[in-house]
């Protein structure tokens, strides 16, 4: 899944609008892949997403943010930031 996946993902998740950049080839391949994976269906001149691609979207959200950790390479124990 690509960023633009995503992108397409998240405005069908919370638009029924048609998509703002105009009906671009990444954005017909973006839909295609979404179609073949179950996470949209096609619906009056737009995509609907199923329950599969809700799914995902709550999946995404949930993910937590990445963690930075500092570790001495001579202990290899963990060193606490003293900011």
């Amino acid at each position: 899944m690509s960023p633009h996946d995503i992108n397409v993902l998240l405005h069908h998740y919370s638009s029924t609008a048609q998509w703002p950049l105009g009906n671009t080839e990444a954005y017909r391949s973006s839909l295609e892949w979404m179609f073949h994976n179950g996470l949209c269906d096609r619906a009056d001149m737009f995509a609907r997403l199923t329950a599969r691609g809700n799914a995902l979207v709550r999946m995404l959200c949930a993910t937590p943010l990445p963690e930075q950790r500092f570790i001495n390479p001579l202990t290899n124990e963990a060193v606490e930031d003293a900011a």
